[in-house]
């Protein structure tokens, strides 16, 4: 249990430390210590506001700003292609209505999939993060076979 445990946080810390590296030229990123004695600064908006507006979605996330989260979860997923996608799910299924993994999917395919609540699209980790920038906090989850 232990040695999973342990993977998992190497994983994640991998996966964060891809994230900040890949993060374009022009965005200033910066590791922030939290202070918890700040309101809300420690509240995390789980998959955005993800109980009224579809999970992973701009909408979402926007609704979890306007209601003064300041940190955004994020779980990703890796494409065939080796790009981070933001999904909680494995497959495409329940958000999209396609019964495919995206593990199994190159990025076009990934990238012509629209949610069946708005019509959204799936969006890569990158977009997110070029869109919100540095004024939020993020969790980042990578969702793997293991749970």
């Amino acid at each position: 249990m232990r040695s999973i445990m342990k993977s998992k946080i190497i994983c994640n810390f991998a996966l964060c430390m891809l994230l900040f590296l890949s993060c374009d030229n022009n965005t200033q990123y910066q590791v922030i210590e939290n202070d918890f004695s700040k309101e809300a600064s420690h509240i995390i908006s789980h998959r955005g506001s993800g109980s009224e507006e579809l999970e992973h979605t701009y909408v979402a996330y926007d609704l979890a700003l306007l209601y003064g989260s300041k940190n955004i979860e994020l779980d990703v997923v890796v494409s065939a292609d080796g790009t981070l996608w933001v999904s909680h799910d494995l497959t495409a299924k329940r958000i999209t209505g396609i019964d495919k993994a995206y593990l199994d999917m190159t990025d076009e395919e990934i990238s012509n999939l629209k949610t069946i609540a708005s019509g959204e699209s799936i969006h890569k980790a990158q977009e997110v993060l070029d869109k919100y920038g540095a004024n939020i906090y993020y969790t980042i989850e990578l969702m793997d076979r293991g749970g």
